[in-house]
Order: structure tokens, then C-alpha cells, then sequence
């Protein structure tokens, strides 16, 4: 079954939409800005936009590695080619962070972490040269099963940590599984802050199955993979 393109969902869309964001602390005096306090004895400001924090998590448990072998490339070209988008639009890049789990939060290996640099917690990564670090990968380190709890507590009580405006949380998660998880934790009310600022990208256990059925996760929003408008198709052969 062949998805229309009406049904696609284009990536740049839901990341200017969910990262699009108004910071007074970009502030910038301006004589040619009228002062609504002070008009003539003080320059108004200009307000910058910026594009907001966005971290990209990927699930490693041993169930995703042959789906990220042939796919993750693919989404990190198109994630990397919107943010390029942002970027022309806000004159400011985004905040890239990236993060991969399993049933623990990962420090990648130091050979694949070229283009990133460390933050306060491990294994949180900020993405300096995201096309430099958006490269193929082949191998990827997991624990003993899957349980995303232990990352989520982390966002929630860490973030400010993480984030170089010290925001309590990123603006966005995308977060790319095959819902091979427990995912009853986040029925818990604390974990309703996620849920306008988290993106399911999810990949079928069965890989003909291009209209899998799943129980919508209890906070976020899930988009099966195939609908996605990437520079490069991620349809089934």
C-alpha cells in the first residue's frame, strides 16, 4: 500500500513548528525602533528570533540495529537539511543535542563523536558539526533490554544542565523507536511537560507492515516512519 504525498509529512514543517520561538535575552537596541517607555530619549529593540533546542534520541536496543543500519542515515540527512532550512530563516542555527538509549542513557564511542562536544551529563551530546556527525553508522552500543524511563527522569530534572540558555526543557525530542518499550511510566502526570514538545518517529517490528497497528504512546505525538518526506525514500524495497 502506497501512501499519497498528501498523506506525507514533511519534516521542515514540524521542526519550524515546534522550534520557532521568541527570546528577549537576543534583544538588540535600535535607534530605528521606536522606545514605547521612552520614545526619543531611548532606542527601542529588536527581538531575534531563534530556533530553539532540539535533541534527537534514538533507541539501540539490539531490536532497532538493522532498522537504524538502513534507515538513520536517511532521517539525519533530512532532519540535518531542515535545520539548514531554520537556519537561512532565523539567521541562527538550532540547538542540536543527541542522546541514545536503551535501558540506560549511552556515551557514544569516542571514534563516533566527531563534530560533538560533551555537556554536564553523559551521554547527552551537543551537535557542533551536524553534517560532520550525521554520518553512517554501522555498529551501535546497547544494554541488557529497554526501558526509557531512566532518560525521560533525566530531561525532566536535568535539562538546565544540558541547555546553553539554561531552559528547563528541550523545545523538542525527536525520538526514533520501534515501541519495543513499556511505555506505562509516562502515564504519570510528571511527564505530561513532554507532551507538545515530543515526537515518536517509529519504525513497524514487521517490516512489510506498513500500516502497523500500535497503542498511541501516553504523551507525544507518533509518526510512522514511511510517512515521512525525506531527500531520501525510506519506503520498504
Amino acid at each position: 500500500m502506497q501512501e499519497s504525498d498528501d498523506d506525507e509529512i514533511d519534516l521542515y514543517r514540524i521542526l519550524r513548528r515546534y522550534l520557532r520561538k521568541l527570546s528577549t535575552k537576543q534583544s538588540t537596541p535600535s535607534w530605528k525602533r521606536l522606545n514605547k517607555k521612552l520614545p526619543g530619549l531611548k532606542p527601542g529593540f529588536y527581538r531575534r528570533k531563534h530556533p530553539g533546542e532540539l535533541l534527537i534520541t534514538v533507541d539501540v536496543s539490539g531490536s532497532m540495529h538493522d532498522t537504524l543500519r538502513k534507515y538513520l542515515y536517511p532521517i539525519y540527512r533530512s532532519i540535518n537539511e531542515a535545520l539548514r532550512q531554520l537556519a537561512r530563516i532565523f539567521d541562527v542555527p538550532s540547538s542540536i543535542y543527541y542522546a541514545e538509549v536503551s535501558d540506560q542513557i549511552h556515551e557514544i564511542p569516542r571514534e563516533d563523536r566527531y563534530g560533538t562536544a560533551e555537556t554536564a551529563v553523559p551521554g547527552i551530546y551537543l551537535v557542533k558539526l551536524p553534517t560532520e556527525f550525521f554520518q553512517e553508522r554501522k555498529e551501535f552500543v546497547s544494554g541488557g533490554g529497554t526501558n526509557y524511563q531512566p532518560f525521560f527522569e533525566t530531561v525532566l530534572t536535568s535539562w538546565r544542565k544540558v541547555s546553553r540558555t539554561s531552559q528547563p526543557l528541550p523545545d523538542l525530542i525527536i525520538f526514533l523507536t520501534d515501541f519495543e518499550v513499556n511505555l506505562d511510566f509516562l502515564h504519570d502526570p510528571l511527564y505530561k511537560a513532554l507532551d507538545t514538545r515530543l515526537i515518536w518517529i517509529y519504525f513497524p517490528v514487521h517490516r512489510s507492515a506498513l500500516t502497523p497497528e500500535i497503542t498511541p504512546p501516553p504523551v507525544g505525538q507518533a509518526i510512522p516512519y514511511y510517512r515521512l518526506r525525506t531527500r531520501l525514500s525510506l519506503h520498504p524495497a
